[in-house]
């Protein structure tokens, strides 16, 4: 009998992550076998026969364990599977992992072999003093000794009453209920539930009581079908089982729909006197109806799949793991589940241990059993209830599945077939990938594959998938999603209070839950330090323009010596970069480092003043950093269930305020979220023709709305192409999206279809008052008119320095800073090898420090065909003033080099040559040596997984619409803005009537003026615009549905971006739903995860970013962006790494933040449900432009 009461986390919720990322680290055939294979293996990498070291118990040496205590121990041992607890029984054998010291001399100092030894747990119910007992056996394979370890782990005996209940105490449990207990009320359970003994199932909460030593539990009951998780019936018993005498067990309440009981008999007496408010529940088949697992509707054609073409790029050789620069070493403890050793990198040790210490869940109810539970699932057994994983749907069909074996409860080993995967997944995007149409024409990037290393605990109703995930760049991800059955209570009273109702007598419990890691990093060595940065706004006075102020990001960094400065609790302010710092620097200087990175929604797991939570004290902290101790091995102890109040490991006491500067140390990461859960939890949890009034214009419309404006405007528009500032021109036309209220009327009620019209922007420059006027155009395809709409949509005129740049004047400023640069000849000789037309310029914004100002910095970099520029800064930056609409009276007001000010490049020749400049002299760089080259340092050996769609696509796409899985969307591309849909439905009804990018910030800090001066805002410069080809097999998968956009922008003619947006069906390899039950009765159901993703890819001078808008089978939409390019960088000089790291020999990566803004206008259940909603993401990316 499975003893926990179901849960179970909402799409959005239900994946919680920790991400180490490497910082600075840089220095000066054949199907896959679990089988032994030949070890040839390079010893930096870490070889088979070492990882043996971290190996889990065979069956073998497990079975040899169990025969060394039944004969050495002195006393007679029953097998715990029936068990009374009056007897000794063993409850579980496990490795007990050797000292890390140990484990170094072997791995690195060659030293002996570690003696491998087991762990075992006892219980010892039949003597005098009862107690739990822990003893390591070895050495294995023939053990010859054992050793109590108990008092040296827990600083005293562990109490009897604290050990984790046995499947065989449950059992004894029900037996009880259904005959002493449910014997006292035949008459209730016969009328009411018509209870037969075989149609209810129990459910136990936990803790067992309220104070140290209490035994009581609550056992729920629930109709015995397939899901009877969702299937309450109103009654829950409390049973006293703290006697060792099974005889001496009793009922201590009874709770009935909303009343509480002394025992069953006064239950019957009460309802056989009619004194009892009786809700029958409609009896539910043996499927369970609603809760059944089976699909609703069979799948039209098969998902997409991955297949290996080559076969797979990793090895699994017993429990050790090759792929590509990654070695590590694998195993599954009893208690905790997935671990992992001696992670190296590059042949590099980065982490010693990184293992799931504990799963919590905190329950609210106005039912006794759900509002009193806490659940401890490392107590029930992580590793224990690592479930078969299904072929096609838990993992690929191509993964490598590897058999788990355990010794609990029972004196047999058991298998655990296929329980843990390893597959390599293709993650549908690129890793890194930059497109260029500036001073040269390139495109480079690389696919982003990643090994993936799965198990799945089924807990209950929960099935927990944790993955550890390797990543090509060296990051290393820890994820759990979870799905399986909700938790449920009987709907009475005010139980909307504490969830939703689910069926009609079936609440939703709300919950939270929290997830503990030990991540053991050693990074450069067994000695590191943590080390935190962020960025605070100083004010400064501009040192070009002192009499303005500029508030310049400026990074701080600070060194958290003790492990209190290191303790963050949940709800505190975390600084937003934290690295395990090494003792060695990289080639630029910096500290080599891993930094930590939680995504995580958890909220407060329990208040402190209560009684219990020092057992969960670990969960106060979003990150607690402490030396590393072999006696503090797990931030808990599968004893703390069941005696929370006095807890045998309370994390909180790791915490001593003890240095940690140069120490071995381990962090301590929890994660979590909030669970409230819905009906589309129903039948369980997941992990997450008309169109054309939407549709973007074509390239004939455009063309009609320039000629139409050519020719009734009344004045002479130059094409923007070659447009002066005193020119009048058209800056770009777009598609006027209809008012809301006119399309619902044309979609929903039968009402006419909208002009189709346009919206055209003009710069007026050779008029009295030039300005920026935005005229609408229609009716398409034939314009007959135009209004101005620029005070109506403003609420004034727009004016003319307010106009974006347009190419043309790039053009320009670039001959005029050409000219300038003639006058500094010796000068750019010397300091780049150049002359200034192989220099590269890069503009910053905004223009100035005041309304009216047009003054803009300009960077210059050495220019080097096919490859990035951006890392090559010279160190020269000229501020050009190009407000005046005549070009010949523009004028180069400063230039900056190296950290100083010249009022022109004559000043700065002059100064060269009276040698009273400090120059650095670069060399100017050659295209293969380049540091920003985007050409692979090698070549793969093979090719990794891709995705193929055996019967084709399973969406569909015509015009701008689209139809996939229940799902309908409409797409569009404003040149501005970006992508934007509309008129979302899943299931025929409308849930978003748009959903569409806003904008895209980017705020940098550096000493050099151009970089302290820039706020980017890239809707100004055209995220729209700059969206372009895609190419397929990297920025998108080979099979994806490719789509042509169009737009005008400081043109006359319209331009097509191909292949500029792609639509493809992605395989998560992740199941969507799944539960995997052998309690009450055996079954499985899943279903596969798939996705349908659009995608498009900015280019914004360095920056790519990826805008996805993911459309999930359980009704979810994602909105993701990523982003890749080249760094944003300065010339490094003076204080510069306040504002950045170094990444090149005189290149500053320069420090800022990323915001992006959405646009949400939800329309749930109609009009009167609307909601426009404003969300907005915000990232903080080191050094990137």
């Amino acid at each position: 009998m499975n003893p926990k009461l179901p849960y179970v986390l909402l799409v959005g919720a239900a994946v919680i992550i920790f991400i180490l990322s490497c910082m600075l680290l840089s220095r000066g055939r054949g199907s896959p076998s679990c089988e032994s294979q030949p070890s040839t293996v390079e010893e930096k990498t870490g070889s088979v026969s070492q990882s043996l070291v971290f190996a889990d118990l065979t069956p073998e040496e497990m079975a040899q364990v169990v025969r060394y205590l039944q004969g050495n121990l002195g006393v007679p041992l029953v097998d715990a599977s029936r068990a009374k607890p009056s007897d000794n029984c063993i409850a579980s054998v496990d490795l007990q992992v050797p000292a890390k010291a140990e484990v170094l001399r072997f791995l690195d100092g060659g030293g002996a072999r570690p003696a491998r030894e087991a762990l075992a747990v006892l219980y010892f119910g039949n003597q005098p003093d009862p107690n739990v007992t822990e003893y390591v056996v070895g050495p294995l394979p023939v053990p010859a000794y054992h050793r109590d370890v108990t008092v040296r782990k827990y600083g005293g005996k562990v109490l009897y009453h604290r050990r984790p209940t046995l499947g065989s105490e449950y059992k004894q449990v029900g037996a009880f209920l259904e005959m002493v207990a449910f014997a006292a009320a035949p008459s209730f359970l016969q009328e009411v539930l018509e209870y037969d003994s075989t149609n209810v199932a129990f459910q136990a909460t936990a803790p067992h009581g309220f104070q140290s030593g209490d035994r009581k539990s609550w056992f729920i009951l629930f109709q015995n079908v397939s899901g009877f998780f969702l299937h309450p019936v109103g009654l829950e018993v409390l049973v006293d089982h703290s006697s060792l005498d099974i005889s001496r067990w009793a009922v201590s309440r009874v709770f009935y729909n909303g009343q509480y009981y002394r025992d069953m008999v006064q239950l019957e007496s009460a309802y056989v006197q009619g004194r009892i408010s009786v809700e029958k529940v409609r009896k539910a088949p043996r499927d369970g109806d609603f809760s059944s697992m089976k699909p609703r509707a069979p799948s039209a054609a098969l998902f997409p799949l991955q297949y290996e073409p080559q076969g797979p790029r990793y090895s699994v050789r017993n429990n050790l793991v090759h792929f590509q620069a990654w070695s590590f070493a694998f195993g599954m403890s009893v208690s905790t589940g997935l671990r992992l050793f001696d992670i190296r990198h590059k042949g590099e040790r980065v982490a010693y241990e990184i293992s799931v210490q504990e799963a919590l869940s905190v329950y609210g109810s106005n039912c006794p059993g759900g509002m009193s539970t806490r659940y401890m699932d490392g107590s029930f057994g992580l590793g224990r209830y690592t479930s078969p994983l299904v072929r096609g749907v838990d993992c690929p069909y191509s993964a490598t599945y590897v058999d788990t074996h355990a010794l609990s409860e029972t004196l047999r080993p058991s298998t655990r077939k296929a329980s843990l995967c390893i597959f390599e997944q293709n993650l549908g995007s690129p890793l890194r990938r930059h497109y260029s149409n500036l001073q040269s024409l390139y495109y480079g990037g690389l696919v982003n594959s990643a090994l993936v290393v799965r198990s799945i605990a089924t807990v209950g109703n929960y099935d927990y998938v944790w993955d550890f995930i390797f990543y090509q760049n060296g990051a290393i991800e820890g994820k759990v999603q979870a799905t399986g059955y909700p938790s449920s209570s009987f709907l009475h009273g005010d139980g909307l209070r504490y969830g939703n109702r689910l069926w009609e007598h079936t609440l939703g419990m709300i919950r939270t839950h929290a997830i503990n890691y030990k991540v053991d990093l050693d990074v450069g060595g067994l000695k590191n330090s943590l080390v935190a940065h962020d960025m605070a706004f100083e004010m400064t006075r501009a040192p070009w323009s002192p009499e303005q102020q500029i508030e310049r990001p400026r990074l701080t960094k600070k060194v958290l010596d003790t492990e209190d400065q290191a303790a963050f609790r949940l709800q505190s302010k975390m600084p937003r970069y934290i690295y395990f710092a090494a003792n060695s620097k990289n080639k630029w200087g910096h500290q080599r480092g891993y930094r930590i990175q939680i995504t995580s929604f958890a909220g407060d797991h329990i208040p402190e003043a209560s009684s219990m939570e020092r057992a969960i004290s670990w969960a106060r902290y979003q990150l607690a950093v402490t030396r590393r101790k072999e006696e503090e091995p797990t931030s808990t102890s599968i004893y703390n269930q069941n005696d929370p109040w006095t807890p045998t490991v309370a994390f909180a006491n790791f915490i001593n305020n003890e240095t940690i500067t140069n120490e071995d140390l381990v962090a301590w990461i929890t994660t979590g979220f909030l669970h409230i859960p819905h009906s589309e939890d129903i039948p369980n949890t997941v992990t997450d023709g008309q169109s054309l009034v939407f549709a973007d214009l074509t390239p004939e419309e455009m063309a009609q709305v320039v000629r139409y404006l050519q020719g009734n405007l009344g004045v002479p528009l130059v094409d923007a192409s070659r447009a002066k500032p005193s020119d009048n021109c058209i800056a770009s036309v777009d598609l006027q999206v209809p008012a809301k209220a006119e399309v619902l009327r044309f979609l929903d009620g039968g009402g006419a279809r909208p002009a189709r019209e346009a919206l055209a922007v003009l710069y007026f420059g050779n008029q009295p008052d030039p300005n920026v006027t935005e005229y609408v155009v229609g009716p398409l395809p034939a314009p007959a008119y135009h209004r101005d709409v620029t005070v109506r949509k403003y609420g004034g005129k727009v004016p003319y320095h307010r106009r974006p740049v347009t190419g043309k004047e790039y053009v320009d400023i670039n001959a005029l800073i050409q000219r300038e640069l003639k006058k500094a000849p010796r000068f750019l000789a010397a300091c780049c090898e150049s002359d200034g037309t192989d220099l590269a310029v890069l503009t910053t914004a905004p223009r100035g420090f005041k309304s009216g100002d047009r003054t803009t910095w300009f960077v210059l970099f050495h220019n080097v065909a096919g490859t990035g520029y951006y890392l090559s800064p010279v160190g020269l930056e000229v501020l050009v003033e190009h407000g005046d609409l005549h070009i010949s009276r523009w004028q180069l007001r400063k230039v900056f080099y190296n950290g100083r000010y010249f009022a022109s490049t004559e000043d700065l020749e002059r100064e060269f040559l009276a040698r009273t400049l400090e120059v650095v002299r670069l060399k100017k760089p050659q295209a293969d040596a380049v540091l920003g080259s985007m050409r692979p340092r090698h070549l793969p050996d093979s090719l990794g997984p891709l995705q193929f769609e055996p019967q084709g696509p399973r969406y569909n796409v015509r015009d701008n619409h689209i139809t996939y899985q229940g799902w309908s969307i409409t797409f569009g591309m404003n040149p501005n803005s970006g992508p934007r849909l509309f008129d979302i439905r899943y299931r025929g009804e409308r849930i978003v009537y748009e959903l569409s990018l806003q904008e895209a910030l980017a705020l940098y800090g550096s000493n050099c003026p151009g970089g302290m001066s820039t706020r980017y805002l890239d809707g100004s410069f055209g995220i729209g615009r700059f969206a372009y080809e895609l190419v397929q097999g990297l920025d998108c998968p080979y099979m994806a549905t490719y789509v042509d956009r169009h737009y005008l922008a400081e043109s006359d003619t319209p331009k097509t971006n191909q292949k500029s947006l792609c639509i493809f069906e992605h395989d998560s390899a992740l199941p969507l739903r799944r539960h995997f039950s052998d309690s009450q009765s055996f079954y499985y159901g899943g279903l596969r995860k798939n996705t349908l993703v659009i995608r498009t890819i900015s280019t914004l001078i360095n920056y790519d970013y990826i805008w996805d808008f993911m459309f999930h089978g359980s009704g979810a939409v994602e909105v993701r962006v990523h982003a890749t390019g080249y760094i944003s960088t300065s010339f490094l000089h003076g204080q510069g790494t306040d504002y950045g790291n170094r990444v090149g020999p005189h290149t500053l990566g320069t420090m800022h933040l990323h915001h992006m803004h959405y646009k949400v206008d939800l329309d749930v259940d109609g009009r009167s449900g609307h909601l426009c909603s404003w969300l907005q993401f915000t990232a903080a990316l080191p050094g990137v432009r």
